[in-house]
């Protein structure tokens, strides 16, 4: 029973609907009595609400908090005796409703509550018994569906049919996840690269939290459509959406229970495919893992059954991300997070079109994912430049599918030929010791040479005797109380000993920087303008800073 029709008995005729009239589909799952602002958390989703409005009187403040709350739990609507507390009834209780959607009615003075009580109870009990009914018949009917293995689309078709209404089923990042579509749903959609996306923006009002209820929640679209939704929850996660447009009737209490009753199968079906994926990656990861970390020769490469030309050189790559609000997310769902943003990235890499590198070879290793890209064609003058513009198009793409405020990383080794695919990957590894800032970058071998250098020819030991020899009167200075003049020197230095600019850089007095720079050369013991001495220092520094990563 919705609202509409709790409208239409007999004994409500002369009830009054003040405001939300857009929730009047709202179906009534349950009957309850509210008087005592403490006891909102005994309500559940779907119940009409029986109040003198008491609780409404005391701060508008604590009324949109109410509100709120009803609009959580998908609360039907709102029926009211305004005589005794609410003469007149506050305008801004009106707004609230109207704005999401809680139908607000009236009820004729003399009528008592306990006769609404019983009417709605008795009907509801009918409909209960149907409903129970009803919903083991279809719950057996979907256990084999998930038996046999019919897939997401087979469960649309037949929710379709049993509803008489159009649906369209997402994953949680909106993307549809069905190749059959009604037409109806169409001026919602936005094609994004390789999938269609349903438009969140076209929500006009959506219960708050309404991703995390296991119950169906109206929504309305900017247009006025008007519809229900259901996420797709299991296991404290949201696997995904069901949108339903009431094109051809409106949904019953059998509706909404069949609804809930597919939402669960759907669940599963989504963790039986990303399961498969799973064990599919498993066996391309052990091949890839060979390749570039075992000592198999080609033909032994050769049983692994994976299609791989051995002929061409690779550069390997590695993608690192950061999921925006990961930290505040359970252990589950950081989880499965992380593992639909691996999927999403292997789909995009599967429709990705580049004339120049045809090849792209991705794995999992760990929380990154590691990629082979080769070419056939010869090497030409320009080839580097041709592997930057190829990199910074695959990242653009990648990132079109990224969560806002997340970022991704690309590290980027250097071509080599199938015998030496081990140094590219190295230098890959390597250089995520150098990401920057928590935003998206690409980081190339090529472009940390020296520091690569360094790190491969001086061993830590090494370069902690060179340090020592030239900086530690330096340092030795800094774990006092002036923890300054080594920074100063390395920007004197990076400023080509240019007073005006360093001080500039370090904000402070040309002045200032003159007396730490004698300072500086007073605990060295030699003055900074010769060249041999400043070549010593540079790398000196370079190796301190290489030397703390190390450690």
């Amino acid at each position: 029973m919705d609202v509409t029709t709790f409208l239409q008995l007999p004994f409500t005729k002369e009830f009054k609907l003040l405001a939300g009239e857009n929730g009047l589909i709202n179906q009534i799952t349950g009957i309850n009595i509210l008087d005592n602002p403490n006891a909102t958390d005994w309500l559940t989703p779907g119940e009409l609400i029986l109040t003198s409005g008491y609780f409404f009187k005391e701060t508008p403040s604590a009324m949109a908090n109410f509100l709120a709350h009803f609009d959580r739990l998908n609360i039907a609507a709102i029926c009211i005796k305004p005589q005794i507390y609410l003469t007149p009834l506050p305008s801004a209780l009106l707004e609230e409703c109207n704005q999401r959607g809680i139908p607000l009615i009236e009820i004729p003075y003399g009528v008592a509550f306990s006769k609404i009580l019983n009417t709605v109870m008795n009907l509801l009990s009918n409909e209960v018994n149907e409903a129970n009914q009803m919903a083991l018949d279809l719950n057996s009917e979907l256990l084999e569906y998930g038996l046999q293995g019919k897939g997401i689309e087979e469960l649309k078709g037949k929710l379709e049919r049993l509803l008489g209404n159009p649906i369209l089923i997402t994953n949680g990042d909106w993307s549809v996840l069905t190749k059959t579509i009604d037409a109806v749903f169409t001026p919602y959609l936005k094609q994004q690269q390789h999938h269609q996306i349903f438009d969140k923006e076209s929500f006009k009002h959506l219960p708050e939290n309404f991703h995390h209820s296991k119950h169906p929640s109206n929504f309305l679209l900017n247009d006025q459509t008007s519809g229900t939704i259901l996420p797709v929850f299991f296991n404290d996660i949201t696997y995904g959406y069901m949108i339903v447009f009431q094109k051809n009737k409106a949904l019953t209490r059998q509706d909404y229970l069949a609804l809930e009753q597919t939402s669960i199968t759907i669940a599963l079906e989504i963790v039986h495919q990303n399961e498969k994926e799973r064990i599919q990656n498993k066996v391309l990861r052990d091949f890839y893992r060979e390749l570039l970390f075992g000592t198999h020769s080609i033909e032994e490469l050769n049983t692994f059954n994976i299609e791989f030309d051995y002929d061409i050189p690779y550069t390997v790559f590695i993608i690192d991300f950061q999921i925006a609000n990961h930290k505040e997310q359970s252990l589950v769902q950081q989880k499965y997070e992380e593992e639909r943003m691996i999927r999403k990235t292997f789909a995009a890499a599967t429709f990705f079109q580049h004339p120049l590198f045809p090849v792209i070879h991705l794995f999992k290793q760990g929380q990154a994912i590691i990629g082979l890209v080769g070419r056939k064609q010869a090497n030409r003058p320009n080839e580097h430049l041709l592997e930057v513009e190829f990199f910074e198009a695959f990242h653009q793409y990648l990132l079109a599918d990224l969560p806002k405020d997340s970022f991704m990383n690309f590290y980027i080794g250097t071509k080599q030929a199938i015998e030496n695919i081990k140094e590219s990957y190295r230098e890959a590894k390597q250089i995520l010791a150098y990401q920057e800032t928590q935003k998206s970058q690409i980081y190339f071998a090529r472009d940390f040479y020296f520091e690569l250098f360094l790190r491969q020819n001086i061993q830590p030991e090494a370069a902690e005797v060179f340090i020592e020899h030239y900086l530690s009167p330096l340092l030795t200075w800094e774990s006092g109380s002036h923890a300054y003049l080594l920074e100063t020197l390395t920007v004197y230095l990076n400023h080509q000993l240019n007073l005006a600019t360093a001080s500039r850089d370090l904000f402070i007095h040309r002045n200032t920087l003159r007396y730490r720079i004698e300072k500086i050369e007073g605990l060295l013991g030699y003055p900074l303008d010769n060249p041999r001495v400043i070549l010593s220092l540079q790398l000196a520094i370079k190796l301190l800073e290489e030397y703390q990563k190390e450690r």
